[in-house]
């Protein structure tokens, strides 16, 4: 039990970083948009 808790924590996190660099990258790309 202890095992998957863990693997279920890393999972979150991922996602976590996943969608905080998807927002990031989303954010930059509209930057550049505006300069072209």
């Amino acid at each position: 039990m202890k095992l998957i808790d863990n693997v279920n924590v890393l999972l979150d996190k991922m996602i976590e970083n996943k969608i905080r660099i998807g927002k990031e990258l989303y954010e930059y790309i509209l930057k550049k948009a505006d300069e072209l």
